[in-house]
């Protein structure tokens, strides 16, 4: 159900509970910029109040609300608003199709850092920071972002595993452990044994990051949300799930590299210069 429709809809809230319910539902928008601490003190009642009110939503977690309440606010739009899997009609012109590309990724990036918890970030990249092996699970075109995000880590020394192959994917979930650390990155689940792979990963007692639509509703240690309007086959293309991808993945990398940033930024220009100097000698 619509987040906010259960809201409305359950009257077993407590007086300070209603409080918070009548503040979400007036100020919904402004509740996704607001953290734990700040929603409390705007309507004056305890952090302990606002968990209580999500155990009663069944809702795990501040974070997987803002993205259930991000998506309730989409879904609430009217029907004129921004078509993310129809952005154009038959014959547009180049103006317009400029135009919307830009409407189109405007909107994805706001709406995708509305629905990012910082505090999940942080502890993701804090575990990711202390494993010893990093492994992304990807299908379909995340799989070049991945690989993008590959090249980048390893400009600063680190080597991250990016299986392509069904097999090799399951052979990598199979061999890895509490010292990796998995990174699985999928719409909604629908990609060839992704599923499969997370199981496998959770008995292996590896820390996982999903970065998916907040409709799946898998077990993971960390969760960041890909904007949730795109169909899964009736579209024009992924436009918006690939530049969410692909800030996700930005995000997290340049996150890791500020963790420990001139000893990044010293491997860089290292390696930088001796490619320089390699490449330099070939001509």
């Amino acid at each position: 159900m619509n987040i906010l429709l259960k809201i409305k809809n359950i009257n077993t809230f407590s007086r300070s509970e209603q409080l918070l319910a009548s503040y979400i539902l007036k100020h919904a928008e402004e509740v996704l910029s607001l953290s734990t601490r700040d929603l409390a003190e705007r309507c004056f009642v305890s952090i302990a109040t606002i968990y209580r009110f999500l155990e009663k939503l069944e809702i795990k977690g501040y974070s997987e609300f803002k993205a259930a309440l991000s998506v309730a606010l989409v879904t609430q739009k009217e029907e004129e608003e921004f078509n993310f899997n129809f952005p154009i009609q038959a014959k547009e012109t180049p103006f317009k199709v400029v135009q919307t590309m830009k409407e189109d990724y405007l909107q994805t990036i706001n709406t995708t850092i509305d629905m990012l918890d910082l505090e999940t970030l942080r502890q993701a990249v804090g575990a990711m920071r202390q494993a010893e092996i990093i492994d992304i699970y990807a299908t379909a075109g995340n799989y070049y972002m991945a690989q993008n995000f590959k090249l980048q880590m390893l400009e600063i020394g680190v080597n991250v595993n990016v299986p392509n192959l069904v097999y090799e994917k399951g052979l990598q979930a199979s061999m890895s452990d509490e010292t990796h650390f998995a990174i699985v990155i999928t719409y909604e689940g629908r990609g060839a044994n992704i599923k499969e792979i997370l199981g496998i990963l959770r008995t292996r007692h590896t820390k996982i990051l999903l970065i998916s639509s907040p409709r799946l509703k898998e077990e993971a240690d960390y969760h960041l949300y890909m904007l949730p309007e795109e169909h899964y086959y009736r579209k024009l293309s992924a436009f918006s799930s690939r530049l969410t991808t692909l800030y996700l993945l930005d995000t997290i990398y340049l996150t890791y590299f500020s963790s420990d940033y001139d000893n990044h930024l010293k491997k860089k220009e290292e390696y930088y210069h001796h490619l320089h100097q390699y490449f330099k000698s070939e001509h």
